[in-house]
């Protein structure tokens, strides 16, 4: 029997905003993360640093841009 694993990262706000400030420094225009809508405490993280939530489903790409 073929047993899936799914790696899963968790986030916190600290770390997010340390990939934000490399993403300046680097000069790169965008950065997404993936969640569902029905996780809600990375929903509400996302949401909270700024990114755009890009779906309608339960499946949410947020996308970050302009890191000022």
């Amino acid at each position: 029997m073929l047993k899936e694993k799914v790696l899963s990262v968790r986030l916190r706000e600290d770390q997010l905003e340390k990939l934000k400030e490399i993403c300046k420094q680097e000069n790169i225009m965008t950065m997404f993360v993936l969640t569902n809508r029905s996780n809600t405490s990375a929903f509400n993280l996302y949401e909270k640093t700024g990114g755009i939530p890009d779906a309608a489903g339960d499946e949410v790409t947020f996308v970050y841009h302009n890191f000022d």
